[in-house]
């Protein structure tokens, strides 16, 4: 226990999301009604295991569907409970459109499910896991305006780089975050085009 103790402090998780103004619980050691629950906050070494999608453990799943609601062109935010200066590297994002039966049992590890909706890298000679640190271990993803209206995984990674010298030595951090994504009313859309 006190392993994993040390391993959750050193690396980080995502214990609060943030849509709009309202901050919501996420996955934390014990429960995460928003965030698929991930027995274990390590990395993963290997990008071609099913974890890669949503975390060590993606096999243990809720036993029941949660989302948060989040409207299309609105942004998410990933509040970490800290991450290392020095663990460098890019910011991913991903969504996957969830099955008719839902998120809760999708594994979203076979095929090619995910599109990119953003990626932070280098910019004025800082990594975004840096960036991320320095801004009180939160990073904001807007989702996109053109989503179809249904049920998502937001996929949520860190990549530290630190290691990548090596074979097998970059490390990612995924979360994945059940969004029932909803559509922007044209009426909303036109006032804020006009």
């Amino acid at each position: 226990a006190l392993a994993l103790a040390s391993q959750v402090v050193a690396h980080g998780y995502v214990p609060f999301v943030r849509i709009g103004s309202t901050t919501l619980p996420g996955w934390d050691v014990n429960t995460g009604p928003y965030i698929l629950r991930c027995p274990d906050s390590g990395f993963i070494a290997d990008p071609t295991s099913g974890d890669i999608t949503c975390s060590i453990g993606n096999s243990k799943l809720p036993p029941t569907e949660i989302t948060a609601t989040v409207t299309a062109g609105q942004t998410v935010t990933a509040l970490w409970n800290t991450w290392p200066i020095g663990h460098y590297g890019p910011v991913l994002n991903y969504l996957a459109k969830c099955p008719s039966s839902g998120c809760s049992s999708w594994k979203a590890d076979t095929g090619s499910p995910w599109f990119k909706i953003q990626q932070s890298v280098y910019a004025n000679g800082e990594w975004a896991s840096d960036t991320l640190a320095k801004s009180n271990f939160s990073y904001a993803i807007r989702i996109p305006s053109n989503i179809v209206p249904g049920k998502y995984l937001l996929r949520h990674e860190n990549l530290a780089l630190h290691g990548a010298t090596n074979i097998g030595g970059a490390q990612f951090y995924p979360v994945c975050i059940q969004l029932n994504g909803t559509c922007v009313p044209s009426d909303e859309l036109e006032r804020a085009e006009g």
